[in-house]
């Protein structure tokens, strides 16, 4: 599991940009935008490894995979 959050933290820090904002009163802000949506396939195997850890069941899994989907990565296809 070690590993693995690792690697998910490697994967977000790929699927970011880092920006810098000039301000009158601060000077240089510099900050990062993370693009989760870009890393769906590691979170979903994230997921699958907690999952079992904790002795989810497969609907349970499921229900959160797509709460993912739906919520998180932009994808919901309507008002619920």
């Amino acid at each position: 599991m070690k590993a693995l959050g690792k690697d998910i933290s490697r994967n977000f820090q790929s699927n970011s940009l880092r920006k810098e904002t000039y301000y009158k009163n601060t000077g240089i802000v510099i900050r990062y935008e993370f693009y989760h949506s870009q890393s769906e396939l590691i979170i979903d195997e994230t997921d699958k490894v907690l999952a079992e850890h904790y002795g989810l069941k497969e609907g349970e899994l499921d229900f959160i995979i797509n709460y993912d989907i739906k919520h998180r990565m932009g994808k919901g296809g309507g008002d619920e």
